[in-house]
């Protein structure tokens, strides 16, 4: 699913190439020395638009990455499309205080690829022309029993550590999972 009223999408990848060096042989040939790995940051607005006569928010959408499942994407930015496969999400926050444009803000780790070009089965999802945003009349806060309107800001964060398990001889994870604590 697209996720509507992104502020900003910072990347930071991390290689672990080194070069070869052979006896006699002048050619250099560079090769990992162990996984690489890619951050993917995504701040945006807290929005909410109607898909198929129901409403969703943008955290709504964000916070279904926060599992065990991986997920893949595409940026798109003018004609260029930047992808990425394998990505897990580490942090997820959201925040909103009266007089601000409630935010979320997530960052991931990406285990798989990460570079330019096309991503198969991209989903086509439709978005209006107007960008919805909560404002912080609409908030409201259910613990159990206690019941509230009356919010002056509010944050949440979610905090889910991974441990990738590697096999030898891959350069993707076999599989990742939750590290504890999960705050």
């Amino acid at each position: 699913s697209g996720i509507q009223g992104v502020q900003s999408v910072s990347a930071q990848y991390n290689s672990v190439a080194q070069p070869l060096r052979n006896l006699g042989i002048n050619s250099i040939k560079y090769a990992p020395e162990g996984p690489q790995t890619a951050t993917l940051n995504v701040n945006t607005l807290l929005t909410n638009f109607l898909r198929q006569d129901a409403p969703v928010t943008s955290s709504e959408i964000m916070q279904n990455f926060t599992g065990d499942i991986s997920f893949s994407g595409i940026v798109n930015h003018g004609t260029k499309n930047f992808i990425f496969t394998e990505g897990y999400m580490e942090t997820y926050s959201a925040t909103c205080s009266i007089g601000e444009i409630p935010q979320i803000s997530t960052t991931s780790v990406i285990y798989g690829e990460f570079g330019t070009g096309t991503l198969a089965n991209v989903p086509t999802d439709y978005y209006p022309s107007t960008l919805n945003i909560p404002s912080y009349s609409s908030m409201e806060i259910n613990l159990d029993a206690f019941k509230t309107n009356r919010v002056n800001s509010f944050s949440v964060d979610i905090a889910t550590p991974r441990l990738p398990l590697y096999a030898v001889g891959k350069d993707t994870p076999t599989g990742v999972i939750a590290g504890t604590p999960v705050e």
